[in-house]
């Protein structure tokens, strides 16, 4: 099933495998649409994994700092993960918000 799967999407399914397991980064959101029409995912289901993944790409900047997400995309994925959020992940998030507060003024600051 997970061969025909990643073929459908047009996907590897090493890489497939790989996400699955953990050890690659969550899918992008093209690839994702791609994998979830492979598996003719209902719409519930869709929202829930596009949930879960927001959540995991949240969980993966508060661990690694140099995977950095940006402004606007950090507060999309905040806003879909919120509600599946533990108080320490919140807390780490709010913390990143402002980290990236602090580079855009800095980086403001430098060009002016």
């Amino acid at each position: 099933m997970q061969k025909q799967v990643a073929y459908s999407a047009g996907v590897d399914p090493s890489y497939l495998a790989g996400v699955e397991s953990g050890r690659r980064d969550p899918p992008q959101h093209k690839v994702l649409e791609k994998l979830l029409n492979a598996l003719d995912a209902s719409e519930r289901e869709r929202r829930s994994l596009r949930a879960y993944l927001s959540v995991a790409r949240i969980q993966r900047a508060i661990r690694n700092e140099r995977d950095m997400i940006q402004g606007v995309e950090f507060i999309e994925l905040m806003l879909a993960a919120l509600p599946h959020l533990t108080a320490e992940e919140l807390d780490a998030c709010i913390a990143l918000a402002k980290g990236i507060q602090r580079r855009s003024i800095h980086q403001e600051d430098a060009v002016m």
